[in-house]
C-alpha cells in the first residue's frame, strides 16, 4: 500500500480486536468459571479447553 502523505498509525485492527483480552489475567468477571482453581480455568491451563456453549 503506497503511503498518500498520510501518517497512519501502526496498527489498523478494529478497536474490538485491539482491546480483546489475549490472557486470562486479563479477563474480568465470570470468576465461578476463571478464577483460581475453577473449571475453565484448569482445562486452559491444562491445554485441554473443549467444545461448550456458554
Amino acid at each position: 500500500m503506497a503511503n498518500l502523505g498520510f501518517d497512519f498509525a501502526p496498527d489498523f485492527r478494529p478497536l474490538a480486536a485491539r482491546m480483546r483480552p489475549r490472557e486470562i489475567s486479563e479477563y474480568i468477571g465470570q470468576a465461578h468459571l476463571l478464577g483460581e482453581g475453577q473449571p475453565l480455568r484448569k482445562a486452559l491451563e491444562a491445554n485441554r479447553a473443549h467444545s461448550m456453549l456458554l
